[in-house]
C-alpha cells in the first residue's frame, strides 16, 4: 500500500513570514521531547525537540556553541559557525524586557503553539511583487524544510542579520540552511520587504513560496540544492529587483551567469483554458489557476511547477488523441491541492479544448495500472476512450512522447531519474469498462520513427514525471545495490566497549540502526530479519526497506519507533506499507477530509426548501429516506440537510444532476433502528465521509468502508451507543460467520454505532472467540491498544483499509501511538477475512 504523503501543499500550520515555527521550542516550556533520552547535551545546552544538538545538520559547520546574544541562560542558539555573525549579538527577545514580556505579546501559553506571527505574512503591506528567481540564486532559512520562507542576501550578496528577519528566536536552534536555485527555469515566488515585528526592526527581505510548495517539496524535485557555503558569481539581488516595473531582465542583475535566467515556462494569459464556459462554475477557480492549452492537448499544473508545465508544453501533439497532462496517484488527479475524480477530470478536459471525442491520451502517473483507477473513472464519465501508464508517466525537452517507466535512482541533487529503456506500459480504457494494454517500447501508441524512443543523456536534467505520491519508494543510488553491508543483531556484540562508536557494531535487539553516525555515504545495508537500508550522499538513511511480523509481540524496532524525514517499505506478511514520515517521525494519515469544491461553500443550501413540496429535490424527507439518495440534485452544490448533516454533490453527470460525494454528519445514538440517520447507514457508494469533526471514512464501489482514519480514547464499553439493527445489515453482506465489525470500538469516547463505520467481519476476528489465540485476532489488537492507552500511551490515530469487497478478503490496521515521552510508536496488522 502506497502511503507516501504529497508534498506538504501548505507548509505547516504554524507556518510564518519567514522561517517558521517548524519544531518546538527547547526552552525547556514546550512539554517532553517526542524521543527518550537527557534533555541538554555534554556541554549542558537544550537539546532540540528531535533531541539533536542545537543548529544540527549535515550541511552545518559545528564547533563552539554561539549563545544567542552572547547569553548561554536563554537556552537559545547554534553550534553552526556560520550563524557567529547572524546571531552572536541578537537581542533574542528585541523591545520586550524579557522572555515573559515576549510570550505576553506574542506566544501567550509561552510555546511554540500560540506563535502569534504578524499580519501580512510579515511583510510591509505593498511591497509584495511575484518573481522568478534566476538559476544560481542563494537563499538562506533558519527552520526545518517544511516550511515556504526564505530570504534571499542582501544587495551586497551578505546574508541578512537575525534582527533583520523579525522571526520567533528559537528558529535558530532548529537549524540554518543555505540553498542554491539548481531548477534551470528559475524558481518562482513572492519577494517582500520585512516589517517590523515581534519586537525587532525588520528591514531586510523575505522570498515566499506558493501555497502548493514547500521547501521540502523543492528539495526532493531538485529545484533548489543545499550547500555549505554559497558558491561565488551566483547573482545578487538589486534593492529593487522585482519592483513594481516587474521582474527586471538579466541585465539587472549584479552577476548574472553567462546564459541568464531560462524563460519561467508559465504560459500567458492567451494559453489559458480556451473553453471556460464549459467548465462547471464550481471548477472555474481551479481551471483559471492551473489549466493550459498546450500544443498536444491541455495541462493542469500550479503556476509554480514551471518544470512540469515546461515539459507538458514540450508534449509533441499525436494526430487524432488529445493528450490531457496531470498530477495523479493512480486514483484520482490532483490539481491546485485537491483530489479530482475522473467526472471532474473529463469537465476540465472539454475546458481545454477537447472536442469530446477524440481517444484522451491521459499523462498521469500509474492511472492506467488498475481496472476501477483513474484512467477507467475519466473514460466511464467522458464516453471516451482513455489511454492512460501503467508506471510514471514522463516526458522532457528532449522527450517530447509521453512514456511509462518506473524510477530508477535519484541522484544528489535529489532529482529522480526514470529507468531507460522505459519498463512501463499502457492501457486503454472504454467508457463500458474494457482495459486492454496499448502502445508498446514504453510508448502511448505505436510509432514508426525512432525519434521518439526515449533516451537518456547524463547531461540532460531529468524528465520530470507526473506523480505526487506513486511509487515514492525511490532509494538514493548506492555503489553496492546487489552486495549491502550486513550489519547482525547481536546483544553482547552491542554492549562490548571496544565497538562502541564503530559504525558497524552489532544492534542490541531494540535498537534502531536508522539515525545511526558515520555510516558511509551511498550505501546499502542489511540486518537480517529487518531489512535493507539506504544512505545519501551525506551517508543519512533515508529509505528503509524493510519486514514487520504479523503478530501481536513481533518486533521490528526501525519499523516500531519511526524516524523524522525518512521513507519506509514495510512488508507484513505480503501486505506493503509505503509511507515517508514528517519532521517528528509521523506518518501521513490514510484519510483527511478534505471540503468538496463547490458554487456556495459559505452559503449551503437549505432542506427542506421554502416552499419545497414532497417529491422535490429539496423536498422534505421521509422519516427513513436518505437524502444521499437523491439522484437529482444540482451538481457542486453544498447543502445543510435538518438533522442530517451537511451534504456535497459533485460534478454534473451525463444527465446534468449531482451525485452525493461527501457527508459531514455526527454519529446517530445507538439504539433502535428510529434513531441512525438514514444517511449513515444506507451504503452509498465512492462517498467521503467525516463523522464527529475527526472521523474520516471512504467507502468503495458497494458502500462499504474501503480506508479510514479515527481518533480514539479507550473507555469502558458503550453498550447504549451500539446498534443491533446496522451491525445486523452489515454483518448480513458477509453471511453466516460475519458480524459488522466496528473499525472504531464501541468502548471509546466517540463511538459510531452506524453501518457507513463497519465492515463484514468474520465473527472470530471481531469477537476474538474460537481462535487458539484471541490475541492475535482483530479484536486482540484492539485490546492491546487500551491496555498501552492504560500505561501511559495515547492513540494519536488508527488507520484502516480493506482489501477487495463488498465483503474485503484481508483488512489492514495501522496504530499511531505516542509514548509517555512524546515519541511515535507505529503498529502494522494485517487480518485475514475469509
Amino acid at each position: 500500500m502506497d502511503r507516501s504523503a504529497p508534498p506538504d501543499l501548505s507548509g505547516e500550520a504554524g507556518d510564518g513570514p519567514a522561517p517558521d515555527s517548524d519544531g518546538p521550542s527547547t526552552d525547556g516550556a514546550d512539554g517532553p521531547a517526542p524521543t527518550p533520552g537527557p534533555r541538554v547535551d555534554e556541554n549542558g545546552v537544550p537539546l532540540t525537540y528531535l533531541g539533536t544538538r542545537q543548529g544540527e545538520h549535515p550541511f552545518a559547520d559545528m564547533g563552539e556553541y554561539v549563545p544567542m546574544g552572547g547569553d548561554r541562560s536563554n537556552g537559545m542558539g547554534s553550534y553552526d559557525q556560520r550563524t557567529r555573525d547572524l546571531i552572536g549579538d541578537h537581542a533574542p527577545w528585541g523591545s520586550h524586557s524579557d522572555r515573559d514580556d515576549f510570550n505576553q505579546h506574542h506566544r501567550p501559553d509561552g510555546t511554540y503553539r500560540t506563535n502569534q506571527w504578524p499580519p501580512h505574512g510579515g511583510a510591509v503591506p505593498g511591497s509584495q511583487r511575484d518573481v522568478t528567481l534566476p538559476p544560481g540564486t542563494v537563499l538562506d532559512r533558519f527552520g526545518g524544510e517544511t516550511g515556504r520562507f526564505l530570504s534571499p542576501m542582501d544587495p551586497n550578496g551578505q546574508p541578512y542579520h537575525y534582527r533583520d528577519r523579525a522571526i520567533f528566536p528559537d528558529n535558530a536552534e532548529s537549524g540554518y540552511h543555505v540553498y542554491v536555485v539548481a531548477d534551470p527555469d528559475g524558481l518562482r515566488g513572492e519577494l517582500a520587504d520585512v516589517a517590523p515585528a515581534l519586537g525587532q526592526p525588520g528591514g531586510g527581505r523575505q522570498f515566499t513560496l506558493p501555497e502548493t510548495a514547500s521547501v521540502e517539496q523543492l528539495l526532493a524535485s531538485g529545484a533548489i540544492r543545499e550547500v555549505h557555503v554559497a558558491p561565488p558569481g551566483n547573482p545578487i539581488l538589486p534593492a529593487d529587483f522585482g519592483d513594481t516595473h516587474g521582474t527586471p531582465t538579466p541585465d539587472a542583475l549584479a552577476h548574472t551567469p553567462p546564459d541568464g535566467p531560462a524563460d519561467s515556462g508559465t504560459p500567458g494569459d492567451g494559453d489559458r483554458m480556451p473553453n471556460l464556459d464549459a467548465v462547471p462554475e464550481g471548477l472555474r477557480p481551479l481551471a483559471e489557476s492551473n489549466g493550459f492549452a498546450t500544443p498536444a492537448g491541455g495541462a493542469l499544473f500550479d503556476p509554480s511547477d514551471v518544470r512540469t508545465r515546461n515539459a507538458a508544453n514540450a508534449v509533441a501533439p499525436i494526430p487524432g488523441h488529445f493528450v490531457l497532462d496531470v498530477h495523479s496517484d493512480g486514483r484520482t488527479a490532483h490539481v491546485g491541492g485537491q483530489q479530482l475524480n475522473g467526472a471532474e477530470l473529463a469537465a476540465l478536459a472539454r475546458g481545454l479544448g477537447w472536442n469530446g471525442t477524440d481517444p484522451i491520451v491521459l499523462v498521469g502517473c500509474e492511472a492506467g495500472r488498475h481496472p476501477d483507477g483513474l484512467a477507467a473513472d475519466l473514460a466511464r464519465n467522458s464516453g471516451a476512450t482513455v489511454i492512460a501508464p501503467t508506471e510514471r508517466a514522463w516526458s522532457g525537452e528532449g522527450n517530447t512522447t509521453p512514456y511509462s517507466s518506473s524510477p530508477d535512482y535519484v541522484d544528489a541533487d535529489g532529482r529522480t531519474y526514470p529507468r531507460i529503456p522505459p519498463d512501463g506500459g499502457w492501457n486503454a480504457f472504454s467508457p463500458t469498462g474494457d482495459m486492454t494494454p496499448t502502445g508498446s517500447g514504453g510508448l502511448p501508441v505505436g510509432s514508426t520513427s525512432d525519434s521518439v524512443t526515449p533516451q537518456a543523456s547524463p547531461d540532460a536534467p531529468a524528465d520530470p514525471s507526473r506523480g505526487l505520491i506513486q511509487s515514492p519508494f525511490v532509494p538514493p543510488r548506492v555503489n553496492n545495490p546487489n552486495d549491502p553491508i550486513p550489519i547482525p543483531v547481536d546483544n553482547r556484540g552491542a554492549a562490548d566497549p571496544a565497538l562502541q562508536g564503530q559504525p558497524l557494531r552489532p544492534l542490541a535487539t531494540d535498537e534502531r540502526l536508522i539515525g545511526r553516525p558515520g555510516l558511509t555515504p551511498s550505501t546499502a545495508y542489511r540486518v537480517d530479519g529487518r531489512g535493507t537500508y539506504y544512505t545519501d550522499h551525506r551517508g543519512v538513511i533515508t529509505h528503509a526497506d524493510l519486514e514487520s511480523p504479523n503478530t501481536r509481540n513481533g518486533n521490528n524496532p526501525d519499523v516500531e519507533y519511526p524516524a523524522p524525514n525518512t521513507t519506509y517499505r514495510v512488508d507484513v506478511d505480503g501486505a506493503e506499507h509505503r509511507y515517508t514520515t514528517d519532521d517528528q517521525g509521523f506518518p501521513p494519515r490514510y484519510q483527511e477530509w478534505v471540503e468538496p469544491s463547490t458554487v456556495n461553500p459559505n452559503d449551503p443550501v437549505q432542506v427542506p426548501a421554502f416552499g419545497a413540496q414532497p417529491g422535490d429535490p429539496l423536498g422534505p424527507l421521509g422519516h427513513r429516506e436518505a437524502f444521499s439518495d437523491r439522484t437529482d440534485l444540482p451538481p457542486n452544490t453544498m447543502f445543510e440537510v435538518q438533522g442530517r448533516g451537511t451534504f456535497y454533490t459533485g460534478p454534473p453527470d451525463a444527465n446534468g444532476f449531482g451525485q452525493v460525494v461527501g457527508v459531514e454528519a455526527a454519529s446517530s445514538p445507538g439504539g433502535v433502528r428510529d434513531n441512525a440517520n438514514p444517511d449513515l447507514n444506507n451504503f452509498r457508494p465512492n462517498c467521503r465521509y467525516v463523522l464527529d469533526g475527526n472521523y474520516v471514512i471512504v467507502t468503495n464501489d458497494h458502500g462499504l468502508a474501503a480506508e479510514a482514519t479515527d481518533e480514539r480514547t479507550y473507555g469502558p464499553s458503550r453498550r447504549e451507543t451500539r446498534s443491533q439493527w446496522s451491525q445486523d445489515i452489515v454483518g448480513a453482506v458477509g453471511g453466516p460467520n460475519f458480524d459488522g465489525g466496528h473499525i472504531k470500538p464501541n468502548q471509546v469516547t466517540r463511538p459510531t454505532p452506524d453501518a457507513v463505520g463497519q465492515f463484514p467481519q468474520l465473527t472470530t476476528q471481531n469477537q476474538g472467540k474460537g481462535t487458539a489465540d484471541n490475541r492475535e485476532t482483530w479484536y486482540g489488537a484492539d485490546m492491546q491498544a487500551a491496555r498501552e492507552q492504560r500505561a501511559g500511551s495515547r492513540v494519536a490515530w488508527h488507520d484502516f483499509q480493506a482489501d477487495g469487497g463488498p465483503v474485503p478478503y484481508q483488512v489492514h490496521s495501522r496504530f499511531v501511538m505516542v509514548d509517555a515521552s512524546g515519541a511515535p510508536r507505529i503498529k502494522l496488522r494485517r487480518f485475514d477475512n475469509v
